[in-house]
């Protein structure tokens, strides 16, 4: 199922992220634009990259899916080999992106940096999946990093990682996933203001080569974590604890970290001398302490100091009132690697400090060889006094001419040396040109052939790209069509941007044009105007004479008319009261016409109502004696046969009238023995407390005999309860689950949702969305984990509690509730059981919850507390029931099922686990019981009353009687 999920072919993750669905005469040529313009930011990025490195920070605003799947590309087609990789501040990309640069890198990479960054949890588990030799990592102020994605994302790097840096993460707290890194080196948890005490002690036991540590700012460990943690980290060479701890921390750190060199206690108010002496004495080899702010110190600090640390450079003082100048030069005088510095500076180190250090031993050494050289040259030189004169002359003169001749042929071959390096210099930069151009050239026409080669294939795979995006838009749906429409809206957009800047510019360049024709035209016009004035006022003057002419002819025109239409009102006023008259007397007319019909109908079909009764009424007291008739005279012919028979029997009814009666003697003898058998087993389970009078008795219920039932822990428990099928399997219902994928090496979370008994499969939901029925006893071990409500078990070590096992046979039973507010019953089922909190969760029909009425919703219920509000139905019989009747029977409805399964008594038997087959059939014992394939099976063959129990055995006599009569004959 999720094989498929593992693998990305790295060419259709490209297509995914840089192909849009475009018509395709523009497909072609936007593919290849947009791959040259991918290709110059990659061939940008690459440019600057160190070896073995590549920093994408100050690229932090191109780095995209689409860059990073071309960054791929490109390191696979040169074969470069990438171990540090750091994306800090780089938040456009996504897991799709990030998947083929990781497949691109390998398990090559040994550091990552992701600081200041949006820490996504699909870009972790995507890093996951090929991390196998990371050793530095650093999540530096990252706001969104929380301790379940750190807890998912450490396991890939616990036997490798050797530096974290997790400065400045608000969201970790002490289930950071850190305490199985065992090769850790060096930790940062500066400002981190959740870790507490439990975190360092979880770092104590499993971080033990820690060597460089800063819990600056860490306001919630207090001294009973530093002692934890220092007891297991006994490397430690660098410590900031700056505002952290008190004397108590100072002295587990003195009597377990004897190699520290470092220590940062600035702003620890609460120490005193007594710490800081513990602290001395136990690490002898400290050369740089800050107590800067310590006010609690004194002078005493600087005699510990002066006696027990010799290698001391550094000393910071600068607040503590009680230390004084005084103190510092003379503890700068009996250090020799530091000067007297003043109270506010503290004690610095001397510039040659490194030189001054070692300079000691270099004199030692120097002393010791000069003394054994003085003693050698002056042996030497008395040995050579007590040589001979002659030979004194004799090897003078050789030795000079010895030396000679050997000046004289180191001078011949110091020439010649000269003479061959000018040659091969003159060699070499002839053939480095040579190689250096040709190197230009073929790079060159490589670079154009790969440019070549890849718009070639560029257009190749924008083709087959189209071909199959166009096949995968028709099969999974319009997702791609609604991208393609928004790139298509965004082309639009642009064009449309680029005829508006078209439109303007011919606009401005139009207007331009008419101010030049309007300078040209201006003195024109001044004279146009002038005549047009002169013109208009004498038209004026007309039209003002002609215009009071006519407004007096319309003034008399519109006093006519006005006469006229009132006029017209009152008309037609009168003509409506007319005929609204008229109209209402043919209404009234008419509704007394209808009421007549009416009446007359229903008298006519009350008649003919009352005329089929009366004959339905006499055809049924016909039918009923005509079937009286037919019994008498059946049982009178039934009886006259009987008594004929008994007149003159035949010999084979006399044998088989002997036969029955042998037949139920048996059965009645069997029977009689039967409940001795039960009486005598009633009585052995019953002990001394079985008087009604006991006062251990907890509950007296009385029984389907009429005798009374005690309830008591001090008596064996009856085993009248309903049988359990499938209990284990039913109580994993509603746990939480992991399954593990060796296909893509992760865990997969979800939860058991539903138990399928003639299958015996469970139903798992997964967080991702996906569903799938697994038989759980198939599943390879250890691929698989349970969440018992308490922590995550493998399945073979899981087991189920008793009150789970009990509370299983509830599960996937329908249900109905009493609800007060609507005065009705709410109908569900039960999906499973919640063993730590007791209750129950219910799923009702209407899917509103019961809690907030949002629609799907869940209600968790408490059915063992509040029996008297449910009730329960029988799958076969369907019969509404509560819980007691249904875990009991009938006979025992009033018991109470929470007592039941909070006691646990001294001979408490296991429930029965009947086993079903695949086809919803019966069990290895015979019976069927609940279950997905046959549902429920009636209990009532075991709770049914007496009568029926009778009426059952007379029957199976009859038949068997039948039976044996007929073999006879």
């Amino acid at each position: 199922m999720k094989q498929g999920k593992a693998k990305i072919e790295l060419g259709k993750v490209r297509a995914a992220v840089a192909s849009p669905v475009l018509p395709k005469r523009h497909h072609n040529n936007q593919t290849t634009v947009r791959s040259v313009q991918s290709n110059d930011d990659v061939d940008a990025i690459l440019m600057h990259q160190l070896p073995a490195t590549l920093d994408l920070r100050p690229h932090a605003a191109l780095v995209t899916d689409h860059v990073l799947v071309e960054l791929a590309i490109a390191i696979m087609q040169r074969k470069l080999t990438i171990s540090h990789l750091r994306i800090a501040g780089c938040n456009a990309f996504s897991a799709v992106g990030m998947r083929s640069l990781v497949h691109a890198i390998g398990p090559h990479l040994k550091s990552l940096d992701y600081s200041a960054s949006i820490v996504k949890r699909d870009v972790l588990k995507v890093l996951v999946t090929r991390l196998e030799d990371l050793r530095e990592l650093d999540f530096s102020s990252c706001a969104t990093l929380s301790s379940d994605v750190l807890r998912d994302f450490m396991p890939c790097c616990n036997h490798t990682l050797e530096k974290c840096n997790l400065a400045h993460c608000n969201l970790v707290n002490d289930e950071g996933g850190l305490t199985q890194c065992a090769n850790l080196k060096s930790l940062n948890l500066a400002h981190s203001p959740l870790v507490g005490d439990r975190g360092l002690a979880a770092l104590g036991v499993g971080c033990g080569a820690l060597q460089f540590v800063s819990f600056e700012g860490l306001i919630n460990i207090t001294d009973t974590g530093m002692v934890k943690f220092v007891a297991g980290c006994m490397a430690l060479r660098v410590l900031h604890l700056k505002r952290c701890v008190t004397d108590r921390s100072l002295a587990a750190i003195g009597a377990h970290c004897h190699r520290l060199r470092s220590i940062n206690l600035c702003g620890c108010g609460r120490i005193t001398t007594t710490g800081m002496t513990a602290l001395v004495l136990g690490a002898t080899q400290l050369q740089a302490i800050d107590v800067q702010g310590c006010n609690l110190l004194t002078e005493e600090v600087l005699c510990v100091v002066a006696t027990n640390l010799p290698a001391l450079q550094l000393l910071n003082v600068n607040g503590c009132q009680q230390i004084t100048d005084n103190g510092i030069r003379t503890l700068a005088d009996h250090l020799p690697y530091v000067t007297s510095a003043t109270h506010f500076r503290g004690l610095e180190p001397l510039a040659n400090a490194t030189n001054l250090k070692f300079a000691t031993h270099q004199k030692t050494i120097a002393h010791s060889a000069a003394i054994r050289l003085q003693a050698w040259y002056r042996g030497h030189l008395g040995r050579i006094q007590a040589a001979s004169w002659r030979r004194i002359q004799l090897e003078v003169p050789a030795a000079k001419r010895l030396k000679q001749w050997y000046m004289m042929l180191r001078l011949v071959r110091e020439v010649n040396r000269r003479a061959f390096d000018t040659s091969v210099a003159r060699r070499s930069a002839t053939t480095i040109q040579a190689l250096v151009r040709g190197f230009l050239v073929r790079a060159r026409l490589d670079r154009d052939a790969n440019n070549m080669f890849r718009l070639h294939v560029g257009n190749v795979a924008a083709t087959k790209i189209q071909t199959r995006y166009r096949g995968h838009f028709v099969r999974h749906g319009t997702t791609m069509v609604n991208q393609a429409l928004h790139r298509m809206r965004v082309r639009v957009a642009e064009q449309r941007r680029v005829r508006c800047a078209v439109m303007v510019q011919r606009s401005y360049r139009a207007r331009l044009n008419r101010c030049r024709l309007v300078e040209i035209t201006h003195v024109n016009s001044l004279r146009r105007r002038q005549c047009h004035d002169a013109a208009s006022k004498l038209q004026r003057l007309y039209r003002s004479r002609a215009a009071r002419a006519q407004t007096a002819v319309l003034r008399r025109a519109m006093e006519e008319h006005k006469a006229w239409k009132r006029h017209q009102v009152r008309v037609a006023v009168r003509l409506q009261s007319n005929w609204r008259r008229h109209a209402a007397r043919r209404t009234i007319d008419a509704a007394r016409v209808a009421h007549a019909e009416r009446v007359a109908k229903r008298h006519a079909g009350a008649t003919a109502v009352q005329r089929v009764g009366r004959g339905w009424l006499g055809r049924k007291k016909a039918l009923v004696r005509r079937t009286q008739w037919m019994a008498q005279t059946a049982a009178a012919k039934r009886l006259q046969r009987w008594w004929r028979r008994c007149l003159a029997p035949r010999a084979n009814t006399v044998a088989y009238q002997s036969l029955v009666a042998q037949i139920k003697l048996q059965l009645l003898a069997e029977a009689a023995d039967a409940e001795a058998k039960t009486e005598d087993r009633r009585k052995h389970d019953m002990d001394s407390a079985s008087e009604a009078d006991s006062e251990d008795d907890w509950y007296a219920y009385p029984g389907t005999n009429g005798q009374p039932w005690w309830f008591s822990p001090s008596r064996d428990q009856r085993q009248i309860v309903r049988p359990n099928c499938y209990a284990i399997a039913k109580s994993m219902v509603g746990l939480g689950v992991r399954v593990y994928w060796p296909f893509e090496a992760t865990w997969f979370q979800g939860r058991i949702v539903k138990y399928c008994t003639s299958k015996r499969k469970h139903k798992i939901e997964y967080l991702d969305g996906d569903k799938e029925w697994s038989v759980l006893d198939d599943v390879e071990v250890g691929h698989l984990q349970l969440f018992n409500h308490e922590c995550w078990l493998m399945y073979d070590n899981y087991v189920a509690s008793e009150r789970a096992t009990k509370a299983a046979l509830y599960v996937n039973v329908r249900l109905q509730r009493y609800d007060v507010a609507t005065f009705a019953w709410k109908t569900g089922k039960i999906r499973w059981f919640d063993d730590t909190s007791g209750l129950f969760c219910v799923a009702y029909d209407d899917a509103i919850s019961a809690v907030n009425g949002s629609v799907g919703g869940d209600e968790m219920v408490d059915l063992l507390g509040c029996e008297d509000d449910f009730q329960l139905q029988d799958r076969r019989s369907f019969e509404w029931m509560g819980p007691g009747a249904y875990f009991f029977g009938p006979a025992y409805a009033a018991t109470r099922v929470q007592d039941y399964m909070d006691y646990t008594g001294p001979y408490e038997e296991p429930m029965p686990n009947v086993v079903v087959d695949g086809g919803g059939g019966y069990g290895d014992d015979g019976n069927m019981w609940n279950n997905e394939g046959g549902e429920a099976v009636a209990y009532g063959d075991w709770t049914e009353n007496d009568y029926a129990t009778n009426d059952w055995n007379d029957g199976n006599l009859d038949s068997t009687a039948e039976v044996h009569g007929a073999a006879a004959a």
